[in-house]
């Protein structure tokens, strides 16, 4: 792999996403875990389509803070911010649909059944053709 150099259009971004998904693997800052998502989104929506290659580091530690958070408020926003981001990368969600629909069956008899509806409809708009897999 070639190292990136400040001059590289996506280093910042690199650097800034690596950092921020070290704050959310640390459960001991799992007070920071809501501001992390916000900055991540923030990136996501300033790159458009150029935050894709940025899926495969982020996606896995979202859905896993989603399982083991044990603050529901964070649990919410953490939901939310997965279908906001269905609405930006669209169809390159696709090789993570398994594992988000995971969470969605774990959580569907929930307090979250809200946050989880709008997850499977932005879902749905992102993926429609993949959407009939997973729903009965």
């Amino acid at each position: 792999a070639r190292r990136l150099s400040p001059s590289d259009d996506d280093f910042y971004p690199t650097v800034a996403v690596q950092a921020l998904m070290r704050i959310l693997r640390d459960s001991s800052l799992s007070n920071l875990h809501g501001m992390v998502m916000k900055a991540v989104m923030f990136i996501f929506n300033a790159l458009g389509l150029k935050s894709v290659p940025f899926l495969k580091n982020i996606v896995p530690h979202i859905l896993s803070t989603i399982k083991v958070c044990g603050q529901h408020g964070l649990r919410e926003v953490l939901l939310q911010q997965v279908a906001n981001l269905s609405a930006i990368v669209r169809e390159h969600l696709r090789p993570y649909l398994p594992a988000i629909f995971d969470v969605v069956e774990e959580f569907w008899f929930t307090r979250h059944l809200s946050a989880l509806c709008s997850l499977v409809k932005r879902v749905a708009i992102a993926v429609p053709d993949d959407f009939n897999t997973y729903v009965p």
